[in-house]
Formats: structure tokens, C-alpha cells, sequence
């Protein structure tokens, strides 16, 4: 079971435990123990839906609705349209996705209006230690990092300007120059030695907030994909470090 499997069969996980015995929904839920990132986005759906299940639950039905609904059983087939008591319902449904929207998406906390916002970081992690994976071609390469910050200032991309950057300069081999979500990206690439390449991620935090980003002073330190990875914000900008191949450490490099 992949990621994006145990997330369908989670979506449908109901309150109290009630599917917790269901085998696939097992298989699910460790997957998710031992996924952070599946984890944190669980959290979230259970959070929404207990939230969904509160503002239905305060939704008070009019007296009168079980009489006028038997009643208008009568002109279903001489009149298609709406009758009082269907859009009772359809109102009182509606007042219910309002209340969510205003809990889950506050606007004064929360601009955007979207949970994209408040896992960014994580998602970006995951699409850049892809990318590694998947191979790409560098715009620039020369192990010149004052020719490389001049790449940058010519395509408007940040500057690396990391003291794990500082420490790695030395060993520089390229750059590229590149758009993730909308915003400009910087990625500096390092040979330490000839079995050892580190890419270094680079993007402007622009007084926005994203979910999964340690806080100022931590570098946290993952493995994504079999990727060893260090995430950490520094100077307003958020920083990522990608082993190339599995079994390399970023840890020794910061």
C-alpha cells in the first residue's frame, strides 16, 4: 500500500474507532504511525470531520419538517420543483458548510484560505526530493559560487545565503534556476567527493507561513524517499538539503 492508496481508505475512517478493525484500514493507520507527513495530514482530516460532525449536530430541524416532507410526498410527480421542506434541508446543509469554512479557513489567521498554505513546506520537501530522484540538468555549471549567485540575480532568485552554504562553497558544481508553485526557487549543487553530491534548496519565506517548516533555530532532519534531508528556515528564507543517493548523511555538512 502506497501513500496515496492509504489516504482514500483513511478518508473514510469514522470516529471512535469504529474501522480501526477493518484490515486494510490496519495497514492504513500504521502506515501512517511510521509517515510523518501521512500522519500530519490525517490528523488534519480527522480534525475536519469532527468539526463537520459538530456544526451538523447544532443544526436545529424545524418541528414542522417531518409533516411538510410526508405531505409533500404527494406533489413529487406533478412538480419537480423544490418544496419548502427540501430546502430546509438544503439550507440547513449549507449553514453547516459555512460554519466549517469560517472555523477551518479564519481569515485573519489563515489568508490564503488553503490548507496548501499550512503544509507547504511539506509538499515542496516531497516534490524536490523527486525531482532529485527523477535527474535534471543544471543551467549553470562551474564551482565559481560568485558567478552562480550572479545567475541567480539575473533569473530573480534568492540567494543562498546559508552558512551550511558558506561551509559547502568549496565545493560547488552548478546551479539551477527554476519556479515551484508560483514562487522562484534557487538550487545549488556540491560534489563533496566523487560518491557524495548534495543539493541545497533555496525559497523566499515572504512573511508566509508554511506548515511542516522547522522553527527559527532547527534543522530538522529526515529521511524522505530513502533521501536524507535537513529543513530549516534562516535570513527568511526556507532551506532544503537533499542527499543525491540513498545511504549519504546531510547531517555532517551543516
Amino acid at each position: 500500500m502506497d501513500k496515496e492508496e492509504a489516504k482514500l481508505i483513511l478518508g473514510c475512517y469514522r470516529p471512535n474507532g469504529r474501522d480501526a478493525s477493518d484490515p486494510e484500514m490496519r495497514q492504513a493507520l500504521e502506515l501512517a504511525e511510521h509517515d510523518p507527513e501521512l500522519s500530519i495530514w490525517f490528523k488534519r482530516e480527522q480534525e475536519i470531520d469532527s468539526v463537520i460532525c459538530q456544526k451538523v449536530s447544532e443544526c436545529q430541524v424545524p418541528e414542522s419538517l417531518k409533516t411538510s416532507i410526508m405531505a409533500g410526498r404527494k406533489l413529487v410527480k406533478i412538480n419537480s420543483r423544490f418544496k419548502p421542506p427540501q430546502l430546509l434541508a438544503m439550507a440547513a446543509v449549507l449553514i453547516a458548510l459555512i460554519a466549517v469554512s469560517v472555523v477551518i479557513f479564519p481569515g485573519d489567521q489563515n489568508p490564503g484560505g488553503s490548507f496548501i498554505a499550512q503544509d507547504g513546506f511539506l509538499k515542496f520537501r516531497s516534490e524536490m526530493v523527486q525531482f532529485v530522484q527523477n535527474g535534471f540538468e543544471l543551467d549553470v555549471q562551474t564551482g565559481d559560487t560568485e558567478e552562480l549567485n550572479q545567475w541567480f540575480i539575473q533569473h530573480s532568485s534568492p540567494l543562498i545565503d546559508s552558512d551550511a552554504a558558506q561551509h559547502l562553497a568549496q565545493h560547488a558544481m552548478g546551479c539551477k534556476a527554476f519556479r515551484w508553485d508560483g514562487k522562484p526557487v534557487s538550487l545549488m549543487c556540491y560534489r563533496v567527493d566523487e560518491d557524495q553530491v548534495l543539493h541545497l534548496f533555496v525559497m523566499d519565506l515572504q512573511q508566509q507561513e508554511l506548515g511542516g517548516l522547522p522553527q527559527q533555530d532547527i534543522k530538522l532532519l529526515e529521511t524522505v524517499n530513502q533521501r536524507s534531508t535537513a529543513s530549516w528556515q534562516e535570513n527568511g528564507k526556507a532551506y532544503l538539503l537533499v542527499a543525491h543517493t540513498p545511504g549519504i548523511k546531510v547531517a555532517p555538512f551543516l
